[in-house]
């Protein structure tokens, strides 16, 4: 998911010109390889819950209600807040019973209460 800006050349040239340095925000932020993918994975699952739970035609709140959690935490985890951890992500956006509307067959959640109870 890594997102690429492409600079008009001659703009590139005038900014070195005048001593700017051009890099990516890695370079910016000295980031390992290990720290970048991180990031681009927490993003992508991010990005992920909140496009499937979009599909669904489910407001945040309603989304929240299924998962037994808060609207303000599903918000968190669609931001990728760094409070939300990876594994809470790929737990919610791995169970298939969690994208099911409240009337489907199956769909309790298969999460349990106690990995949402914090805000």
């Amino acid at each position: 998911m890594q997102l690429t800006v492409v600079m008009n050349k001659e703009k590139h040239r005038e900014l070195e010109t005048v001593g700017w340095k051009i890099g990516s925000v890695d370079e910016f932020l000295e980031l390992s390889q290990e720290e970048t993918e991180f990031i681009e994975v927490k993003l992508s699952l991010s990005q992920n819950l909140k496009e499937r739970r979009q599909s669904l035609r489910l407001t945040q709140k309603d989304f929240a209600r299924m998962i037994h959690s808060s609207h303000s935490r599903v918000a968190k985890m669609e931001a990728g807040d760094p409070a939300v951890s990876i594994d809470l992500l790929d737990k919610i956006t791995a169970c298939p019973q969690n994208f099911q509307k409240r009337g489907s067959r199956n769909a309790s959640p298969l999460i349990g209460d106690s990995l949402f109870s914090v805000n």
